[in-house]
């Protein structure tokens, strides 16, 4: 009897962008709180991690793809002033701006209250996109949507608060800021779609992430840290760095290429459910049951987005 091998079947671009942002939530997740080990346990300044963040995450990333594939797309966004400043102030604006207001957020409140403000942005998108095509999505489609998006939110309220409001009692800075990064996070997902269309997204992230990390240098100065360098706090800059800067950031850029940015800012909503299982699994936190049924419901909504969204590029109009 002849074994029959199983069939290949090929994911199509639309799942692939999919678990590209799935995998770059993950990281950000874990190295959030990785971050958040830095920050009450070492006592760094947010700021000077943001600057190693930055300046190291694009341009280890920029020295990689350079080695790999050469520098011809470097130089052809080099070359075109236009592309460059826009390229820089993408960078600057959106992929350093998103990553400075999210920690002054937390400065100024916490870390719960900061990520659940933060993830007002699918909100944002969704009013833009509804402005932007005219109300023209039917009835149905717009519901679907909706639905979704009070799921989504609902789910990550749960996650970040393990079902007690109580979590939330945050200052009006720290309200202000989270706000802003909502904002901005908006922003970020939102604006790289011309430069997609002509140039490779992993030279954006690399040259962007590099321009934030040149603006924000002065705090390697000013916020040197106060005490020696461990090899733990080493090893968790590395993993903010090459994991939760330089490969997520990319995941993410490149997913937009075929998703639009709304359905990517839903998905991305993984993120907070990805930082709650980190933090039960390797610091400790208990486990509760609002936690875990707050992760069900953001996954359970992200994938039938998803599904949808796939369904209806596949049928006839």
């Amino acid at each position: 009897m002849i074994p029959v091998k199983p069939k290949h079947i090929p994911l199509s671009l639309h799942h692939r962008s999919v678990l590209k942002i799935l995998l770059a939530a993950t990281l950000w997740g874990l190295s959030g709180t990785a971050a958040q080990v830095l920050f009450h346990d070492t006592h760094l300044s947010t700021l000077w991690v943001l600057a190693v963040r930055t300046e190291f995450g694009g341009g280890l990333l920029l020295l990689y793809l350079i080695t790999t594939k050469g520098s011809n797309e470097l130089l052809k966004i080099v070359r075109q002033p236009r592309a460059l400043i826009g390229v820089v102030l993408y960078g600057v604006a959106a992929l350093g701006g998103v990553q400075l207001t999210y920690f002054l957020a937390i400065a100024h409140g916490n870390a719960v209250s900061a990520t659940l403000l933060q993830y007002g942005s699918p909100v944002i998108l969704f009013t833009w996109s509804l402005i932007s095509i005219k109300f023209r999505m039917s009835r149905r489609n717009l519901l679907e949507a909706s639905a979704t998006l009070l799921l989504v939110l609902i789910g990550i309220l749960a996650v970040l608060t393990n079902g007690s409001f109580s979590a939330l009692a945050i200052p009006i800075p720290g309200v202000v800021w989270g706000l802003i990064s909502a904002v901005v996070a908006a922003l970020y997902m939102k604006a790289p779609t011309r430069l997609l269309k002509d140039y490779d997204s992993a030279y954006i992230v690399a040259i962007g992430l590099t321009s934030a990390g040149v603006v924000l240098s002065p705090f390697w100065f000013l916020s040197v840290p106060a005490h020696t360098p461990t090899l733990s706090m080493i090893g968790l800059l590395a993993f903010i760095v090459i994991a939760g800067t330089s490969i997520s950031f990319s995941l993410f850029i490149n997913s937009l290429k075929n998703l639009p940015p709304f359905e990517a800012s839903v998905i991305s909503c993984a993120e907070p459910v990805a930082a709650g299982a980190a933090n039960v699994l390797f610091l400790g936190f208990p486990l509760h049951l609002a936690t875990v049924v707050g992760g069900a419901l953001t996954m359970t909504s992200v994938v039938f987005m998803s599904s949808r969204q796939n369904q209806q590029r596949l049928e006839p109009d």
